[in-house]
C-alpha cells in the first residue's frame, strides 16, 4: 500500500491464489466413494436440497453448531478484520509498519494453529471422543477472550503483538475440528452440503456482519470514547464468543446419537438401494 497504493495491493495479495489453484487442480485426485456413499435412489446424497437441509437440520447438534458458529465468527472476523485500523489508530504507524508486525504474529500463527487443531482432533477421534471436536471450540473461544481484551485495552505495543499471536493460536485451533465434527454429522452422503453451509455460515455471516457490526458500534461509541471507540468495540465482540460457546455446549448433548443417526442413514440407506 505504501508503495503502490491499495489496488496494486490487492492486485499483487491475490497472485499467490491462482498459483495454488493451479497446484491443486494438478495434484488433488476426488477420492473413491464408498460402497455405501454410492447408494441406490433412496440415498440422502440423491434427495432434493431442500431434502438434504431437513435432514441437517433435524440433527439438533448441528444446528446448534451452525448457530455458534454464525455468533462466534462475528466477533472473530470482525476483531481479524479491523486490528490493523486499531493498531495504526493506537501506535501511530503506516500501513507499511503495521502489516510487517501484524503478519509475523498472525501469518505464521495461523499456521501452525490450523495444523495442531487438526492433528488434536485425530488424537482425541482415535480414542472414540466422539466430543472432542466441539470441546476444542469451546475452550479455544474461551481462552481468546481474556487476552483479546487486554490487546483493546492496553497501550503497549510488545504486550498487544504477543497478546495477537495468543490469540491467534487460538484463533485456528478451531478449523480443522468444526469441520470433522460437521462432516461426521452430515454422514458420507451429505459431507459436501454440511462443508458449504458451515462455509457460508462463515462468509455470510462472519465475513460480512462481523466488520460492519464492529464498525457500526465503533462510530456510535465515537462521541464518548474518541479515538479509544474502535478498541472499545471490539473488546464488547467479545460477547459473541461466549454466546456461541453456549450453543456449542448444547451441541455436545446430542453429538454422540446424532453421530449415529447420520452413519446409521447411509448405511440403511445403501442397504435399501441394493436390496
Amino acid at each position: 500500500n505504501d508503495w503502490l497504493g491499495w489496488r496494486g495491493a490487492f492486485l499483487l495479495s491475490g497472485a499467490p491464489g491462482l498459483l495454488l489453484a493451479l497446484l491443486l487442480w494438478c495434484t488433488v485426485r476426488e477420492p473413491a466413494r464408498s460402497r455405501f456413499a454410492a447408494g441406490g435412489h433412496a440415498s440422502a446424497g440423491n434427495s432434493s436440497l431442500g431434502t438434504s437441509l431437513r435432514i441437517l437440520a433435524g440433527r439438533r447438534s448441528f444446528v446448534h453448531l451452525c448457530i455458534g458458529l454464525a455468533l462466534v465468527c462475528i466477533g472473530a472476523f470482525a476483531q481479524s478484520t479491523w486490528t490493523p485500523a486499531f493498531l495504526m489508530r493506537t501506535y501511530h504507524f503506516t500501513t507499511g509498519e503495521v502489516g510487517t508486525y501484524y503478519s509475523a504474529a498472525v501469518g505464521p500463527g495461523t499456521l501452525v494453529s490450523i495444523f495442531l487443531g487438526g492433528l488434536l482432533n485425530d488424537w482425541f477421534l482415535r480414542r472414540k471422543r466422539y466430543a472432542a471436536p466441539i470441546w476444542i471450540l469451546v475452550a479455544a473461544f474461551a481462552l481468546m477472550v481474556p487476552p483479546a481484551i487486554v490487546t483493546y485495552l492496553t497501550r503497549d505495543f510488545a504486550l498487544a503483538m504477543g497478546l495477537t499471536l495468543g490469540t491467534t493460536l487460538l484463533g485456528g485451533i478451531w478449523v480443522a475440528p468444526l469441520y470433522a465434527v460437521v462432516q461426521s454429522l452430515a454422514g458420507s452422503n451429505l459431507r459436501a452440503l454440511a462443508a458449504a453451509v458451515a462455509s457460508v455460515i462463515t462468509s455470510v455471516v462472519g465475513l460480512s456482519a462481523g466488520p460492519y457490526v464492529a464498525g457500526l458500534l465503533s462510530d456510535l461509541l465515537a462521541s464518548r470514547y474518541g479515538a479509544r471507540s474502535l478498541g472499545i468495540s471490539l473488546c464488547l465482540l467479545n460477547v459473541t464468543y461466549v454466546m456461541g460457546i453456549v450453543h456449542f455446549l448444547l451441541a455436545i448433548r446430542t453429538i454422540r446419537a446424532d453421530v449415529a443417526e447420520a452413519e446409521g442413514l447411509v448405511i440403511t440407506s445403501s442397504d435399501r438401494g441394493t436390496a
